[in-house]
């Protein structure tokens, strides 16, 4: 992802995961091509400490959205 130079993140809510990733129009393809493998392999390149770490961000995203109850 960084070696496109490519710029993404990720964010939860309650029923949701949203990736927004951003390049220069005139890198659609490689865009496209890194949207698909997030769909198609989702894991790939993964290790199991970038797992663990992920799912630790997940876990306080989560914490701070359900703080003062869960969202209406």
């Amino acid at each position: 992802m960084m070696d496109l130079g490519i710029h993404a993140n990720a964010y939860t809510t309650w029923d949701e995961t949203t990736f927004v990733a951003v390049d220069l129009t005139s890198q659609l393809d490689s865009l496209l091509a890194y949207g698909r493998t997030l769909v198609s392999e989702p894991l790939a390149d993964v290790t199991p400490s970038d797992f663990l770490r992920e799912q630790k961000i997940v876990t306080e995203e989560m914490r701070l959205r359900t703080e003062s109850g869960t969202p209406r």
